[in-house]
């Protein structure tokens, strides 16, 4: 499949993601809030808390999917391996990430029988952010400031992730940044080709 028939749908796709990880974002500090009691119980959000981050996790998996298969794409077309072999790597370890979030949300219990941990699948996360990181810094073409721009943000959000088995809390986000750096990087491609 061509880039250019899907590039539209992987700009929307990466608008969608931004704006729905900035709602993700909200009601887990609001979730947070309610369980410290430094806000004031939100009858709906507290009573459907669990069902909201599903839902919300599932369009972020969907929508990250499509935007790391039209990295896919891009680097089949131009034949570029390296950002190819990342862009997959990335694409499982991003579904066993939002994957293991969603059975957290619906089950905690399993956690505790198997010990899953999701700081190490963080940290795994974070360790292909930043193989796939670099591979966009370096990609062939080292003209396009969205690709240098895009890496360097992987990368950082890559430290970041990692940074989990050490800390509990992430101390900044690049998410929403990547996402939207990502719809500019496939609306002009071409223009740095």
């Amino acid at each position: 499949m061509k880039i250019e028939k899907i590039s539209s749908f992987i700009r929307i796709a990466a608008i969608v993601s931004a704006i729905f990880f900035f709602i993700y974002s909200l009601v887990q500090l609001a979730g947070y809030g309610i369980s410290t009691g430094a806000i004031p119980n939100l009858i709906f959000l507290s009573s459907n808390f669990q069902s909201i981050v599903i839902i919300l996790l599932i369009i972020l998996l969907i929508t990250s999917t499509i935007i790391y298969f039209g990295f896919i794409t891009l680097s089949k077309e131009k034949e570029h391996k390296f950002p190819k072999a990342s862009a997959y790597a990335l694409t499982l370890i991003n579904l066993m990430f939002f994957l293991l979030n969603i059975l957290f949300y619906s089950s905690q219990e399993i956690f505790n029988v198997f010990g899953l941990n999701l700081n190490i699948v963080s940290a795994i996360l974070g360790a292909t952010n930043i193989w796939f990181g670099f591979s966009l810094i370096y990609w062939k073409n080292k003209n396009n400031p969205f690709s240098k721009s895009l890496g360097i943000f992987y990368v950082l959000q890559g430290i970041i992730l990692l940074s989990t088995l050490w800390i509990p809390l992430r101390l900044a986000e690049f998410t929403i940044a990547i996402r939207i750096l990502e719809s500019f990087f496939f609306s002009v491609y071409r223009k740095y080709d």
